[in-house]
């Protein structure tokens, strides 16, 4: 009986009612007896009451113990599919807990607990990780700012962290990032174990002065190596692997071989052997791989430079073939040495053939190593004692002599040829031998004068088309319409440059061919030709309007500002007409007549043209303006400040 009642008694541990504390499930047992009713009226009481839900904060702090509890081993890091993403996957009952907490409140489970992927399984945001490429030792990250708030602190973040590392096997962090991730980083990459003895937590670790790698030790053990010897070569030399800044767990340490440990920092491998955690023997053996590997790199790097050097020579060799003439044209020596005195090229110019307007100069000075040339005109000025070699316009500067070539100015065939002006010419020549001056001379100038009277015979027949000059507006509305129209011309961003401030403060001269003399008498603009030279990228305007004339005027192009028609060399026999342009004044606004002819250098939509003028005027900014008729007297004035206007001076036959 005893025994029975006992049995009874221990069959329940439902503490609700009276009743129930005597621990007696099974009713029925007892159907004969008045406790057996007054049993069954509690359980029907009972079974009528509402069970009482579970409030938010009950079941929050359930999911809290729970992931605080949980075993990182399950944990799983799900790969999203064409991405370097990974999702976070929890066991059952805590998934359980957070679908329970949403179904409470979604909107404050969210704000706490976040969006997991095994609750919002659509939601492509739900909290996850990131990965870099290899080529980035696959740099961790986690978007969205990480954990949420209320899940810091409770040892979540490593374990994540250390299921992604089992998954991908190797990641790498560095100093940017939030607080939250290094703490994890922090756990992640100390040691895990007893006694020194690791557990299965335990990671490889590579630390850093900036940036750090973690890798998981059931990684094989050559791409264990390769991995480490990468991560340890993007560190930057053996400085960033000195003892205060660099470290490697031991049982890493172990299994790199001497040709990886060479390229650590000898005082770090001193420090390793104080610590025991290498042999004397074993740091003797890295220092004698170090000097083989230094043997051989210089080697190699010595072998590497000379195959260098013998590439370069046949480079340069094959450019000396290719610009020959051009190389003579400039009368550079390629093998010569140059000192103060002497004239030079730069050689990457030279050896340029794209580039036209090769610049000669000369070496006027040395401080220490480095030499300063400066162009030809500012050499005058030198020898002259009007500047001194650092107040020069244009100077080069070098340390290595290579970058410039010699040029012998004796050797130029043609001075005229090589990118000088007439006061530059006078010089060299009156540095060369005055025999050798003259004979020169009288051969350059029956060349010119053959070469003059080619140019015009073969320009008579060029000279009688009009479609060498091109079309011009016969009205002023049609000008208008052309000039309004501009950007869609092919060549419009060389026109455009025609206006800008550089190229106006710069130009001299315009010109006219033979239609546009007869145009003057016209009420609208006329349109001109700019001679100018370089690339259509960086045009410059010609200092001269004999440079037309010269034998070097194939780089010189005429081109029309308004609808970018262009006339190319030679332009002897053309029957073109210069003008040269000069500043107008207040002085000339002042004494501005109705009529007056002007060009129009500068303005924003009526450049390119010489206009008449209507007459002068002052606005409310008192900035000072002419009025010309740019479209005829039908069309409204235009308003041209004066700095954009100039003057033009009698005519030059060319």
């Amino acid at each position: 009986m005893i025994n029975s009642f006992i049995e009874l008694v221990n069959e329940s541990n439902t503490p609700t009612g009276l009743v129930d504390e005597m621990g007696i499930k099974k009713v029925e047992r007892l159907s004969g007896s008045d406790m057996g009713a007054m049993r069954q009226a509690s359980l029907d009481l009972r079974n009528r009451q509402p069970v009482k839900p579970k409030i938010f904060e009950e079941v929050a702090g359930e999911l809290i113990l729970k992931l605080r509890q949980i075993n990182r081993s399950s944990i799983i890091v799900e790969p999203i599919s064409n991405t370097r993403n990974y999702y976070i996957k929890f066991p059952t009952d805590i998934v359980e807990l957070m679908q329970s907490l949403k179904s409470i409140n979604e909107s404050k489970f969210i704000d706490l607990f976040g969006k997991w992927r095994d609750v919002y399984p659509t939601y492509s945001d739900a909290i996850k990780f990131k990965i870099d490429p290899v080529e980035s030792f696959q740099r961790s990250h986690f978007p969205g700012g990480g954990i949420p708030p209320s899940l810091r602190g409770i040892g979540l973040g490593y374990k994540m962290y250390r299921q992604l590392l089992k998954t991908v096997e190797y990641i790498s962090s560095n100093t940017s990032g939030s607080t939250e991730k290094d703490k994890a980083w922090g756990s992640l990459l100390s040691f895990k174990g007893t006694d020194g003895i690791p557990n299965e937590d335990d990671a490889h670790a590579i630390i850093g002065a900036n940036n750090w790698l973690a890798m998981d030790k059931a990684v094989p053990t050559a791409k264990k190596i390769k991995v480490a010897e990468s991560f340890i070569a993007s560190l930057g030399g053996t400085s960033s692997t000195a003892p205060n800044k660099f470290d490697i767990d031991d049982e890493l340490l172990e299994i790199l071989p001497n040709t990886v440990l060479v390229k650590l920092n000898r005082d770090y491998i001193r420090s390793l052997v104080t610590d025991s955690r290498i042999s004397r023997e074993k740091a003797d053996q890295i220092e004698s791989t170090r000097d083989e590997a230094d043997r051989l790199a210089q080697e190699r790097q010595a072998r590497e430079e000379q195959e260098a050097q013998q590439r370069r020579a046949r480079e340069e060799l094959s450019v000396r073939e290719r610009l020959a003439d051009r190389i003579r044209q400039y009368g550079a020596d390629p093998d010569a040495d140059w000192d103060i005195g002497d004239f030079i090229v730069v050689k990457a110019y030279l050896y340029d053939a794209n580039y036209s307007g090769l610049p000669i100069r000369r070496v006027v000075s040395r401080n220490n190593t480095e030499y300063r040339a400066v162009k030809v005109s500012d050499a005058i000025r030198i020898d002259n004692g009007e500047i001194t070699p650092s107040s020069a316009d244009d100077s080069r500067t070098t340390t290595t002599k290579s970058t410039w070539v010699k040029v012998n100015i004796n050797q130029i065939p043609d001075l005229t040829r090589v990118n000088l002006s007439t006061a530059e010419i006078r010089y060299v020549e009156g540095l060369l031998n005055p025999e050798l001056v003259a004979a020169r001379q009288a051969e350059v100038e029956a060349a010119a004068a053959r070469r003059l009277e080619t140019d015009r015979t073969q320009n008579a027949e060029r000279a009688q088309s009009l479609a060498t000059f091109g079309t011009f507006p016969p009205t002023g509305a049609e000008l208008k319409r052309d000039m309004s129209n501009r950007s869609a011309l092919r060549n419009f961003e060389l026109v455009k440059k025609f206006k800008s401030q550089d190229f106006t403060r710069n130009l001299q001269f315009i010109v006219f061919g033979p239609a546009q003399r007869d145009m003057f008498r016209n009420n609208w603009g006329i349109p001109v030709f700019i001679p100018w030279k370089g690339s259509q990228y960086n045009p410059r305007p010609i200092s001269s309007l004999s440079e037309l004339t010269e034998s070097n005027a194939q780089n010189i192009t005429l081109t029309n500002p308004v609808n970018g028609f262009s006339i190319n060399y030679p332009f002897v026999g053309l029957g073109l007409t210069g003008y040269q342009l000069s500043e107008v004044t207040m002085d000339d606004k002042l004494s501005a007549r109705s009529g007056q002819h002007y060009y129009i250098a500068g303005h924003q939509n009526a450049f390119g043209i010489i206009a008449k003028s209507e007459y002068g005027a002052r606005n409310t900014s008192d900035q000072k303006f002419i009025y010309v008729k740019a479209y005829g007297w039908g069309d409204r004035s235009v308003s041209v400040r004066l700095d954009l206007l100039r003057k033009i001076g009698e005519p030059i036959q060319i």
